[in-house]
């Protein structure tokens, strides 16, 4: 006989076993049908967005695990991570249905959530081609139900398997998850006798519950539905699924089902928390799996607490007097008196009534296994919690009492304590199986799979060191979280990038991605893509800059751009830039001069222009006009040349004969574009000899009507030392030397012979009387000494040694104009000495005539200095007082051309 229909997918098991009874009637023990609302009216193919995953990649199906009307449950292997799984499936009509699928992800999502060694594992779940799955713990073993079609549980275990229920349970309630369909069938029994709870496919979510369930709807089944789950599945809470623990426990200790509830039938330490559990009303019930918990423990202890016989020792159970203190027994030899728990005074253990303080000791006793109790769930708590230090701390404070009368847990404590070890140990060897399988998803490039793993080790125990491993699980949890953003950032740039059509340079971000999620299809399809569009734009850029090069020999700049505007940035080569570059320099360049060129034949200034066209030519050689301007250039320049030669032959002649000043016109008259370094090495220097030539013979002449024939031969040896270099004879210049020479001779004749009458007079004088001697000798020493430095300055003057002159006559105008020419002529002129020199001579005697050109000379000087300088109006006005002092046309000619 086949599996029912009409039976839910959780009514099967996900683990190993034997077959099923083939009584699949409504009253089997607890395995009724599970009523739901998976399909008929809303039967429709609908999209859940997610991403459709073909198991066979990784799953290999070994066989089929349990079967019903809406799904299977199969038993697999994973290839990855090399070990077996359930994978849940929903089957036929119900694949369609949008209430089934629902109920379906809930499942997936509530479980998931719950890291529980009394809950089943759900490690994955998703959508294949032909619907959604679940991928399960596979669990080696059978089912409550299995178990209870064997007869009754006995007490201590039925409670025990209860705990551990409660215990499960209380975690899904924590995260808000209401099972709803609790019974034996859903609950699992591994090997080692472990409950696990599962099935959650009618589970609601308390926090995240958005009308799922429809007002009305009956969910569950019947024999274990609350009162209020039969009348409407919303009115649940986790009151509800206690209910429904209670109705699976009574099954457990009766072998009935709990269709009709006979407390008679359970045993009478249980009566009382059943019959709570059990209530109508769900305010009447436990409030949390918690209490119900503790309320049994509390039940099966109190069923085995048995009151001390009056006499008896504890230790070796002698029968001693009462009013002994220690056994009699010389084998024993126990204390039999204990501290009162009001007073601390010692009384007989059996003793109901401190003799001191009159304190009933059973209450206090009830009280304190009472806290004893709760410090025992405590400990059993913490240890299910996986806070194995605080546990231990516990159970060594219960196992430690040292009242024989409370002395019932010793047992617990001695065999909890080696528990709490092994919880360690098997914590940390799941752990390590955790980050093993961890490193399996991240290796497999799976690394949500590998976080989702991980998320399920306590927070207490993610920085635990695990042996063999050198991350903790905080780390390889913040590595993969780091991974997992990465791919999240670098999916969304791709994206983004191919929305916007900015692919260059994307292979780089292609690469990274998958390189951490190689089996991308879409990002390798995309890569494949810009390959080829890479491919294409080298081919293209290759082409193009062949043609670049052909176009750039051609001298055709425009097209060498051209060419290159069809190159996509992406694949630019520095070879091609600089191709590009030289392209465009030379292009401006070859407008540049062709703008210059044109501009200089429409002013007609051709001077110069022959330069331009030749580096023009050489820039685009197949210019015809180009070519003709060149040629008419090139004649205008050879007639140019001619007729400078013919200047300067003329003005080299005139410099021979000393006539400086008209070699200078006459090199003047060659155009300022036209004239070469030696015409004006030439003008420079004929400029310079009529300069001195023209004050030497000026002070000769002047020395001549003053007689000062010392001063003017020395003031005109820079112009005699000129000459001299230049080996070029100036006749008049020699006769008026020679003058002055033959005039000093004689100057210096009548000097001697005034010396000679003054030392006479002198002889003359000393015969007079004394006091005439005395005036005589004065006057003469005066006249002699005003004499002397006469003599004196007439030798500096002519020695041109100014500052000496000056030292003995500072009020001399002719040393203060020849230090000021001085100061002009020297190659950096000091043109505000030479003014500051000119100004004292004014002061002395303005009438001098040298002042007037050793002025305008310093006008000429400063008025150079300004126009190097860009002081065009400060220099054009020194030029116009220049030219009001007489300044030659030599000497205004250079600043008129650095005015131009």
């Amino acid at each position: 006989m086949g599996f029912d229909d009409d039976k839910s997918l959780g009514d099967q098991n996900t683990f190993s076993g034997g077959r099923r009874p083939q009584d699949e009637s409504p009253q089997s023990l607890g395995d009724e049908a599970t009523f739901g609302d998976a399909g008929g009216d809303d039967e429709a193919e609908f999209d859940d967005g997610m991403e459709v995953v073909d198991l066979s990649a990784r799953y290999t199906v070994e066989g089929t695990l349990g079967k019903g009307g809406m799904g299977e449950v199969l038993l697999a292997t994973d290839t990855r991570l090399n070990r077996k799984v359930a994978i849940k499936r929903i089957l036929g009509e119900a694949v369609k249905s949008k209430t089934a699928v629902s109920r379906f992800l809930t499942e997936a999502q509530s479980i998931a959530a719950l890291n529980h060694p009394n809950i089943v594992q759900i490690y994955d779940y998703g959508r294949a081609a032909d619907g959604p799955f679940l991928i399960m713990e596979y669990v080696e073993g059978n089912s409550l139900l299995d178990k209870c079609r064997e007869g009754a549980l006995d007490l201590e275990g039925a409670v025990e398997l209860t705990c551990q229920v409660c215990d499960g349970l209380g975690k899904a309630h924590d995260a808000n998850i209401i099972h709803r369909d609790i019974k034996p069938a859903n609950i699992l029994l591994t090997q080692d006798g472990i409950p696990k709870l599962t099935d959650f496919g009618l589970a609601k979510d308390e926090a995240g519950d958005t009308g799922m369930t429809m007002t009305g709807a009956v969910l569950g089944t019947l024999d274990f539905m609350s009162p209020e789950q039969r009348k409407d599945a919303a009115l649940t809470d986790a009151r509800s699924d206690l209910w429904s623990l209670a109705a699976t426990l009574y099954q457990m200790v009766t072998g009935k089902s709990p269709k009709i509830i006979r407390f008679n039938d359970v045993p009478p330490s249980l009566q009382d928390v059943l019959g709570k559990a059990l209530e109508d009303e769900k305010d009447d019930r436990f409030q949390t799996a918690g209490e119900f918990r503790d309320a049994l423990k509390a039940a099966l202890q109190n069923a085995g607490d048995v009151q001390l016989e009056e006499g008896s020792c504890p230790s070796c159970g002698t029968k001693n007097p009462t009013n002994r203190k220690f056994c009699r027994n010389e084998d024993c030899g126990a204390d039999l008196q204990v501290p009162c728990l009001s007073c601390a005074e010692k009384i007989p253990m059996w003793e109901g009534v401190c003799d001191s303080c009159g304190a009933k000791q059973r209450d206090l006793l009830d009280s304190r296994r009472q806290q004893m109790a709760s410090q025992q769930s405590q400990a059993e708590s913490l240890l299910k919690s996986y806070d194995f230090d605080k546990s231990t701390r516990l159970a060594v404070a219960v196992r430690d009492e040292p009242d024989l009368r409370l002395q019932h847990l010793k047992g617990w404590a001695e065999k909890f304590l080696p528990q709490i070890e092994q919880g360690r140990q098997q914590q940390l060897e799941q752990i390590g199986g955790q980050l093993t399988e961890a490193a399996a998803h991240e290796q497999a490039h799976d690394y949500a799979a590998g976080l989702r793993v991980l998320t399920k080790v306590p927070d207490i125990l993610r920085e635990a060191q695990v042996p063999d491993h050198d991350d903790t699980v905080s780390g390889v949890m913040s590595r993969l979280q780091s991974t997992l953003q990465t791919i999240k950032r670098l999916d969304a740039e791709i994206r983004q990038r191919v929305k916007t059509r900015k692919l260059n340079g994307l292979l780089s971000e292609l690469n990274q991605l998958l390189e951490l999620q190689p089996d991308r299809k879409d990002i390798s399809k995309l890569k494949t893509q810009l390959l080829e569009r890479e491919k294409k734009l080298v081919q293209t850029r290759d082409e193009a800059y062949a043609a670049a090069q052909q176009k750039l020999s051609a001298q055709d700049y425009d097209g060498v751009l051209e060419e290159v505007a069809r190159i996509d940035k992406s694949v630019l080569r520095d070879e091609i830039a600089q191709l590009r570059d030289e392209a465009i320099e030379k292009r401006d360049r070859l407008a540049t001069l062709r703008a210059a060129i044109s501009e200089g034949v429409k002013t007609n200034q051709l001077h110069g222009l022959l330069k331009k066209v030749d580096e023009c030519l050489s820039l685009k050689s197949d210019d015809e006009k180009m070519v003709a301007l060149r040629d008419r250039l090139v004649k205008l320049e050879q007639k140019n040349v001619a007729q400078v030669a013919s200047v300067l032959e003329k003005a080299q002649a005139l410099r021979d004969e000393c006539k400086f000043d008209m070699a200078v016109k006459t090199l003047q008259r060659i155009p300022q574009e036209l004239i070469t370094e030696e015409a004006s090495d030439l003008l420079e220097s004929c400029d310079l000899l009529a300069d001195q030539r023209s004050r030497a013979l000026s002070v000769l002449r002047k020395g001549i009507e003053s007689e000062d024939y010392a001063g003017v031969l020395n003031a005109s040896k820079e112009y005699a030392s000129a000459l001299d270099a230049e080996m070029l004879q100036d006749k008049e210049f020699e006769q008026l030397c020679q003058h002055c020479g033959h005039a000093r001779v004689a100057q210096r004749k009548a000097i001697v012979d005034d010396e000679r009458a003054q030392r006479t007079v002198k002889k003359l004088y000393l015969s007079f009387a004394g006091f005439l001697a005395v005036a005589l000798l004065v006057a003469v020493g005066l006249y002699i000494q005003s004499h002397r430095q006469s003599l004196a300055v007439q030798e500096s003057l002519q020695q041109q040694k100014w500052d000496e002159a000056l030292k003995i006559d500072p009020d001399n105008v002719n040393a203060l104009i020849g230090r000021a020419n001085q100061r002009l002529s020297s190659g950096t002129p000091d043109i505000d000495g030479a003014f500051a020199d000119i100004s004292l001579a004014e002061q002395v005697d303005s009438t001098v005539a040298e002042i007037k050109p050793a002025k305008a000379l310093a006008y000429v000087k400063r008025a150079t200095a300004q126009a190097t300088d860009g002081k065009i109006s400060e220099s054009e006005k020194d030029l116009k007082e220049a030219e009001s002092l007489g300044a030659s046309d030599r000497q205004l000619t250079t600043v008129r051309g650095l005015l131009a």
